[in-house]
């Protein structure tokens, strides 16, 4: 659990960018920081706003006391978020006289603190100085500097020395640091003196010890900080009790290790550790890119990006960062939509007029579309007579100019099968081809046969017969001389017995012109046969 505090931690502390402020002071969940870097109001705006924070507002006696601490070895004047931007000039007889707080916390201010009481007219913002008097001037001045206003959810209370420490320093993540404060906002560093020991303030008033993660500070170490939060040190010299400190040993193992990044003796011998974001490879000395990605936590609700021993988080596609917030891009503000533009989070949706269809190659381009036989044409209001029909269409001049559907069939731009649709037609093949280039049929050498396909009504009509035609023309000649042959051959094959069977039939029909034969001259003719046998045996 605690490992995913602190990741949740270094996601947020993370985000905070922008100006190191040279001083600063917390009080309750508030802390007031000074920069001195010479800036005009709207430059001061945005540099405190880079922090997650805001010029500093004062609705307060309290948060004057804050500021008079702050201020008190500061010499200068220093922007504050209130601002004139209304016409006209301002009015003294009331508190603020026009003025507002930068934060939208409207004209309540239960202090002032005018420096004169002279009207001034046109836009104006105002600046502190020690003495804590507000002065108006032109908000274009580039004067000393500007004080930085920031709120915090929870804070941590200051640490107790403990065993022989005496004294704790704090370092912020705001840039300012010190002793004595009275409460730490989240990321804040304590180091103990003279022991070195450091912890991190995590929200709601936790306290942890060094090392920890190392995408903040290098985890507390003084030297470097590798995967998994734990502290090395360079050749020569090895961690102090602290485990965060180094300090020079003799006979150093690393002298001679070969680690790409880090070494750190270990019993007489030595690790090789990687920096963050790099893991070990099997050797054991080199270091590779660990994908942070692959951890669902670290952006959260942001598109996390690999880098080279990092990561990034970014918004997703269709949002853009504004004051560390995702905030949903309006494409339609562009106009990208050539009729009608609807913006969604994150994207954009077009849609067309009346009598209109998206194209198919670009949707966010209009086509005119009708859905029938004929319809009325798209005309100019100012000439009647320029009209405009959808594509696979051709105008029909009456009492009023309609567009009728060109049947594209009557053109022959199909080989083989034609049927006319709205604005189009289909082509499509006999069964045993398959369309080729929405247009030609070729043979199928399987079963399978073909499907319709539609095709532009721009296209012009293919030659009468094309190779592919020719083939299969040729193909279904040598099929059928083939049958023909085949036939001629069973004819052939059958004629002997259909000859034989009209000879019996013939020679019995003869017989009746025969003479009878007597009994006599068989039984004669059989002895001389019965004879002949017994002579041959």
């Amino acid at each position: 659990m605690k490992d995913l505090v602190l990741l949740l931690t270094v996601v947020i502390l993370s985000r905070v960018k922008g100006e190191t402020m040279d001083n600063g002071f917390c009080i309750s969940k508030d802390c007031f920081a000074t920069s001195r870097k010479i800036a005009n109001f709207t430059t001061a705006l945005t540099r405190c706003q880079e922090k997650s924070g805001h010029l500093v507002t004062l609705h307060s006696k309290i948060s004057h006391d804050a500021l008079a601490i702050l201020l008190n070895n500061n010499t200068g004047d220093f922007w504050i978020g209130l601002k004139f931007s209304k016409s006209g000039c301002t009015d003294v007889t009331t508190g603020l006289r026009g003025y507002e707080w930068i934060t939208g916390a409207g004209v309540h201010s239960d202090f002032t603190n005018w420096k004169s009481n002279e009207t001034v007219c046109g836009p104006r913002c105002v600046s502190i100085s020690k003495d804590l008097k507000w002065s108006e001037r032109s908000c274009d001045d580039e004067i000393d500097g500007f004080l930085c206003g920031y709120s915090f959810g929870s804070m941590c209370e200051p640490l107790v020395p403990e065993g022989t420490d005496k004294t704790l320093s704090y370092h912020t993540l705001l840039g300012f640091q010190g002793e004595g404060f009275r409460s730490l906002p989240p990321g804040s560093i304590a180091t103990a003196r003279p022991s070195g020991i450091r912890h991190i303030c995590l929200p709601e008033n936790q306290w942890i010890r060094a090392p920890w993660s190392c995408e903040i500070a290098k985890g507390g170490c003084d030297h470097q900080c590798f995967q998994g939060g734990q502290c090395s040190c360079p050749p020569g010299q090895a961690l102090e009790r602290n485990n965060v400190s180094c300090a020079n040993v003799s006979n150093d193992p690393c002298a001679r290790a070969g680690c790409e990044h880090y070494c750190s003796p270990k019993n007489n011998s030595y690790e090789c550790l990687c920096k963050p974001g790099f893991q070990l490879t099997e050797d054991g000395k080199k270091c590779k890119d660990i994908d942070d990605c692959l951890d669902a936590r670290i952006c959260q609700n942001l598109k996390c990006v690999n880098t080279i021993g990092s990561f990034v988080c970014k918004c997703h596609d269709g949002f853009q960062m504004v004051n560390n917030n995702c905030v949903d891009i309006d494409e339609c503000s562009s106009m990208p939509c050539e009729h009608e533009c609807i913006n969604v989070p994150g994207s954009y949706n077009c849609s067309c007029f009346s009598g209109y269809i998206q194209r198919s190659d670009d949707f966010r381009k209009c086509e005119l579309h009708c859905p029938f036989e004929e319809c009325l044409a798209e005309c100019d209001i100012n000439d009647p007579n320029d009209c405009m029909c959808p594509e696979g269409f051709i105008k029909d001049e009456r009492d009023k100019i309609y567009c009728v559907d060109i049947n594209e069939c009557d053109m022959y731009y199909c080989e083989q099968e034609c049927k006319n649709t709205y604005g189009g037609y289909v082509c499509s093949c006999n069964e045993g081809y398959e369309l080729i280039d929405g247009y030609d049929c070729r043979p199928y050498d399987t079963t399978t046969f073909s499907t319709d396909f539609v095709t532009p009504t721009s296209s012009y009509p293919s030659p009468a017969v094309t190779p592919g035609g020719l083939l299969g023309i040729i193909v279904c000649i040598v099929f059928m001389i083939l049958i023909l042959v085949f036939l001629v051959h069973q004819i052939l094959k059958r004629r002997p017995q259909w000859n034989a069977a009209s000879g019996h039939k013939n020679r019995g029909e003869d017989m009746q012109d025969l003479q009878q034969v007597r009994t006599e001259k068989y039984t004669q003719n059989s002895s001389f046969v019965n004879r002949d046998l017994k002579q041959d045996t």
